[in-house]
């Protein structure tokens, strides 16, 4: 390789991590870098000082205004109501450190990088012999010690990042930034684990930050066909943080945006189920609505947690999120109109092909315990339509199969050593029914009991039978005017 070959100059280990790391920022403050080693090199420059000079005040004010966010001159102060001055050279080093003026090494970077003026301007007088490049060689080689210091290994570049999370906005310089700064995946993880600002979230938004189209997809593993890697989205990370302030005092706007960036990736969700079937992105979609007013949740996002419990993937990790912050929402809320909407999706069920069992779509234990954990608040807020409901499931379930519901699997109505597999569907939705009956007044209770008894299917005649028996005070009369003896009744026997 020719040393006169301004253009191509091999760089040594120092100056490659250096320039990467400014590529970091930009490839225009990287090219200023690049073509600095390339003028540092040659020897057929008369005018290397020079342009060495102007090339390193390049460097070092991109690097300011990469990371700094300069102060406003319009500013006033409010005691003198005086213009205030703008940030001179050593307050932007410090703000780009985030350091104090005594600070040792920005100190030493403000020294270097003060030079850089006497060097970058000819001199006083054409006459003059060109400024010998010695000097100025000698400057470059301290600023690429500051360069490498600032930008020149991760954990460099990942303290100038702590520096921009900490910024409550950013500036149009430092957002632009973001697009090579980002490009790392573990320093973009980085940065969203540690934004905290809600006033970022309108501009990456408006940046497609959190555009659909990158949600990760499931990946396969080669070496075991059948396993697949289901890759977590950082950016929801800062989106978790900012619907946790929605109870705060924030910003409507900011509310307005967040609730758009939800409902388009659901949107996205559901026109691509497959490819985007993703539980963690799914998991945090559910936690951050459930933050949401409950004015701002419609049946569009109920829906949506009825397509997510059908996922290819094993859906307990969901439906323990949906037990933990969207059902206990919806009863905290006292919204009967969503909790209605919930329950039609949350007691969807599927039929085993193999053993016939009824299945709920969400995962049994979560399922159950939530039931448990609920069950007065469903009484006291779903009332008598969600008793409707639930007695609508027994109806469509025993209408395609009058074999389910049989005393095999539900012996007793009452709780009992005899039923061995309480935590079934239709134990589940038996009980239900049952203890709703504890709850009514006199003439419910015996409207319900008298359609109970009407019914075909022996289920209900034995719910019937066991409300007459356990409020028998109310009901002694619809007993005795029986026309059937329920002894007489084998199906009905327990």
């Amino acid at each position: 390789m020719s040393k006169n070959n301004v253009n191509h100059f091999q760089k040594n280990a120092r100056q490659s991590e250096i320039y990467f790391g400014l590529k970091s920022i930009g490839p225009e403050i990287a090219a200023f870098y690049s073509d600095g080693i390339s003028v540092l090199n040659t020897s057929i420059l008369q005018t290397k000082s020079y342009l060495l000079g102007h090339i390193a005040r390049e460097i070092e004010g991109g690097i300011r205004d990469a990371f700094v966010i300069k102060k406003d001159t319009k500013q006033v102060c409010k005691e003198c109501k005086k213009p205030l001055t703008q940030q001179n050279h050593i307050d932007e080093i410090c703000a780009a450190l985030g350091v104090e003026k005594k600070d040792s090494f920005a100190i030493r970077w403000h020294k270097v990088a003060k030079q850089f003026h006497k060097f970058a301007h000819r001199q006083e007088g054409p006459w003059k012999e060109p400024r010998l490049s010695k000097e100025m060689e000698e400057l470059w080689t301290q600023f690429e010690e500051i360069l490498l210091k600032l930008v020149g290994n991760y954990l460099n570049m990942i303290n100038r990042i702590d520096l921009i999370v900490n910024y409550e906005k950013p500036t149009k310089t430092i957002f632009n930034t973001l697009t090579n700064l980002l490009s790392n995946p573990s320093r973009y993880s980085y940065f969203f684990k540690n934004l905290r600002s809600s006033q970022w979230l309108i501009p990456l938004f408006e940046k497609e930050y959190f555009n659909p189209k990158m949600i990760l997809q499931p990946k396969e593993d080669p070496n075991n066909p059948g396993y697949y890697f289901v890759p977590k989205w950082d950016a929801f990370i800062y989106l978790e943080k900012i619907a946790a302030e929605v109870d705060k005092s924030i910003d409507s706007e900011i509310l307005d945006t967040l609730i758009k960036i939800i409902e388009s990736l659901i949107k996205y969700r559901k026109e691509d189920i497959k490819s985007t079937d993703n539980y963690h992105v799914d998991s945090s979609i559910i936690r951050i609505y459930s933050c949401f007013p409950i004015n701002k949740i419609n049946k569009f996002y109920i829906d949506y947690i009825g397509m997510i419990l059908k996922s290819r993937w094993d859906n307990s990790f969901i439906t323990a999120r949906v037990a933990e912050t969207i059902f206990p929402k919806i009863l905290n809320e006292k919204s009967k109109k969503h909790l209605l909407w919930f329950l039609s999706i949350w007691f969807k069920y599927k039929k085993d092909k193999r053993t016939t069992e009824i299945h709920s779509i969400a995962n049994k234990y979560w399922f159950n315990d939530s039931i448990q954990q609920y069950k007065k608040e469903i009484f006291s807020l779903g009332g008598y339509d969600a008793y409707k409901y639930f007695l609508e499931i027994i109806g469509k379930i025993v209408n395609k199969d009058k074999s389910q519901f049989n005393t095999v699997w539900i012996p007793t109505i009452e709780d009992h050593p005899q039923t061995h597999f309480p935590d079934r569907f239709e134990c589940q939705l038996i009980h239900l029914i049952r203890d709703y009956f504890e709850i009514f007044d006199e003439n419910r209770l015996r409207n319900e009991v008298h359609n109970l008894l009407i019914a075909d299917h022996p289920i209900f005649r034995r719910l019937a039978f066991h409300v007459i028996n356990i409020r028998y005070n109310q009901l002694e009369n619809v007993f005795w005017d029986l026309k059937q003896n329920p002894l007489d009744e084998s199906e009905c026997k327990h």
